[in-house]
């Protein structure tokens, strides 16, 4: 994807902030999805962008996090990876999955009464791979859908 950030660095889960601890009931599978977007909060406070809301339910889906650069608001689509087995987080980022973003970006801008064609948003990707005895790698890759 083009305009990709790559950084690497260890995560501190204790550091964010409103992020409560794994709940024991999640399954492997749901705890990756929350330590990964633990991580992509903490991304997102490193950068300066205000968290705006977490796991924001729409008719069509979910969006894992809402922040504000500035005075753009960043829809945040958060995929994590504990092998790259199946491919990249990155990867897994199918067309169909992009037209779910864009659908819940759009029932989200509706929501807060935010016309899509004149405020100023985007919607991007954090992509994070947890790899055993490595640092968490996150990769950010900022207008996934060319907004």
């Amino acid at each position: 994807m083009p305009g990709k950030q790559r950084v690497a660095r260890r995560a501190k889960m204790a550091s964010v902030p409103r992020q409560p601890a794994i709940p024991s009931r999640l399954t492997a599978r749901q705890r990756t999805g929350f330590v990964g977007e633990t991580v992509a909060a903490e991304f997102a406070i490193s950068r300066n962008w205000e968290i705006v809301a977490r796991n924001v339910r729409v008719p069509s889906g979910e969006i894992d996090l809402v922040v504000r650069d500035g005075e753009v608001l960043v829809i945040l689509e958060v995929r994590t990876r504990r092998s790259a087995s199946h491919g990249t987080a990155a990867e897994s980022v199918t067309a169909a999955k992009r037209q779910r973003m864009a659908a819940c970006a759009f029932e989200y801008l509706d929501r807060i009464g935010m016309h899509p064609d004149i405020g100023q948003w985007r919607i991007d990707l954090i992509a994070i791979t947890l790899l055993p005895g490595r640092p968490v790698n996150v990769e950010h890759y900022p207008h996934v859908l060319g907004e």
